[in-house]
């Protein structure tokens, strides 16, 4: 096996694992391509009538909402990078 062969390999295992986790939490991509929304679903439950609602837990909801869809965010884009990186002309053998 060439060593590019094995680096892509290797990269579509890594791919296929962040790929795996990025759907298991909820952040795999929307219909365009874009990241999910995940923030607002988790969000919900922490200003629910079984959990605690006030002003303050609307206030917390916010604080949630924003870095996990960035987290989303960031998986998607790592999703995308090794993809872009398994299917470069760098790594294609000769």
């Amino acid at each position: 096996m060439s060593d590019n062969a094995k680096k892509r390999e290797n990269l579509q295992k890594l791919a296929d694992f962040v790929g795996t986790k990025t759907r298991s939490l909820g952040f795999e991509d929307g219909p365009n391509g874009e990241a999910a929304n995940p923030g607002s679903t988790y969000a919900q439950g922490i200003n629910a009538g079984d959990t605690w609602t006030s002003t303050l837990a609307d206030q917390e909801a916010a604080s949630v909402k924003e870095p996990l869809n960035k987290l989303a965010g960031d998986f998607a884009d790592l999703y995308g990078l090794l993809n872009q990186e398994i299917n470069s002309d760098a790594l294609k053998d000769d």
